[in-house]
């Protein structure tokens, strides 16, 4: 069952039944905005005032935003420890108007596979590795540098053009691209959902390159830098981008504080790519890529769905030895070591590469 009512009678109708509103629900705006006295809402059935106090005061919310050619849509989903097998779904229009809808975790999963046309399911690569926040704007700008030196390559019919870069050369591509908010480029769609500022000093630039040449996507030519094989062929898969998603995710720690998470899900022409940021709330945050599959991210938002029913069950349970019951996930097609990125088989122990445990 689903619910749309204008913003003007939700108003009336949260101050009304004197709902409490957390600061950081969307719906703590909604309550801001000047209401007549004499306005009387639009009735509200008696499911649905379950499903708007969900949003007032969330325990657990999970918003996702998705950008492609036709632009950005958001939606979010809020769950209560209370009831962790149900899923209020938000919405708000560009004319006010507030849906809210009960779901399932089959239909958020839905949304998010057609909405990053993933009905047919792309090969994983082979490169993973974890890096700082400034080493990946580095990494997308130099994505984008590629794509602009290929356009012009065309246009110039000289296929044979040698494409060495250099920090300034990246620095003013991601300057002029995120500039743009041109959403043909990933820097400026990427930094439209990013959980972070985007920024980037020459010095940030060389570094960065400096990090793609330890990690073999590129090569230090002295004063310049050039690409590997596997780096061109990963800029041709994800340089133009058909659609790009981001999930969001917060739970609601011991402290009543936020635990926040985050996932960008990059869909290009011929590769799909994740990227997770970690510790968020530290002076220095992780990012860690992956060049992957469908299956991968499945798994990944599965792993946000599993956390919160195990937070669920805890905050019920007398017994706290009482493993959490969990739902089926699936296996992914592709696993990486979480200590160097190597590619390894599901029924790997140990990682080939540099002997990390997997399991």
């Amino acid at each position: 069952m689903n619910l749309m009512i204008p913003e003007a009678d939700l108003a009336a109708w949260l101050r009304q039944h004197n709902i409490d509103v957390d600061e950081t629900s969307p719906l703590n705006r909604v309550l801001q905005m000047p209401v007549e006295v004499s306005h009387s809402p639009m009735p509200v059935p008696t499911d649905m005032e379950k499903a708007i106090s969900w949003v007032a005061m969330p325990d657990i919310e999970c918003g996702v935003h998705f950008i492609n050619a036709k632009g950005g849509i958001s939606f979010w989903f809020y769950r209560q420890f209370e009831d962790t097998d149900k899923i209020v779904g938000h919405f708000r229009d560009h004319e006010g108007q507030h849906l809210f809808i009960w779901t399932d975790e089959k239909e958020f999963i839905g949304q998010l596979k057609e909405r990053l046309f993933l009905d047919t399911p792309l090969q994983g690569g082979d490169i993973g590795f974890d890096c700082s926040v400034k080493e990946f704007q580095v990494f997308l700008s130099a994505i984008d540098w590629w794509r602009e030196q290929t356009l012009i390559s065309l246009l110039e019919r000289d296929q044979k053009a040698a494409f060495r870069t250099t920090p300034e050369k990246v620095l003013k591509t991601f300057t002029r691209s995120l500039d743009s908010k041109d959403r043909r480029w990933l820097t400026p769609s990427i930094a439209k959902i990013s959980p972070f500022d985007f920024g980037l000093s020459a010095k940030d630039c060389k570094l960065g390159l400096a990090k793609l040449a330890e990690i073999n996507l590129a090569v230090n030519d002295g004063e310049t830098w050039s690409f590997t094989p596997v780096m061109n062929e990963l800029c041709a898969g994800i340089s133009v981008s058909t659609a790009i998603g981001a999930v969001f995710s917060r739970t609601r720690n011991e402290d009543k504080n936020w635990d926040r998470r985050h996932l960008v899900a990059m869909r290009g022409m011929a590769r799909f790519c994740i990227a997770k940021f970690e510790d968020l709330d530290t002076p220095e945050p992780i990012v860690r890529f992956r060049d992957s599959s469908w299956p991968d991210l499945e798994l990944a938002i599965l792993d946000r769905f599993m956390e919160w029913r195990k937070r669920g069950s805890l905050s019920q349970a007398p017994d706290l030895d009482q493993p959490a019951e969990q739902a089926p996930i699936p296996t992914p097609s592709t696993a990486f070591c979480p200590n160097c990125g190597q590619k390894a088989k599901p029924d790997d122990k140990f990682c080939i590469k540099c002997g990390n445990r997997l399991k």
